[in-house]
């Protein structure tokens, strides 16, 4: 007897909820966009780590994240790349 997988569609930090926390998952390859992939890398957005949405610009633009302890600005484009697994509340 097999069980049905129902898998949710993957959300990026883009699209997490200001004041949610999550584990970033992966990010995202894109193959145009090599150099933000290396600069979430080089800026501390890494597999396993906690993120929160703690700001979003008037228009939806910059976001201001917490990875782990420290605060960072990003472009919402940049936040469409990391890929999040919500935290339980």
């Amino acid at each position: 007897m097999t069980e049905d997988v129902v898998s949710e569609p993957a959300l990026t930090l883009a699209d997490l909820p200001k004041g949610r926390s999550a584990l970033i998952s992966r990010i995202s390859s894109c193959a145009e966009d090599h150099e933000s992939e290396r600069r979430l890398l080089e800026i501390g957005f890494e597999e396993g780590k906690t993120v929160v949405v703690m700001h979003r610009g008037l228009l939806g633009d910059p976001l201001g994240v917490r990875v782990d302890r420290q605060m960072i600005a990003i472009r919402r484009r940049e936040a469409g790349l990391v890929v999040v697994t919500p935290l339980e509340v």
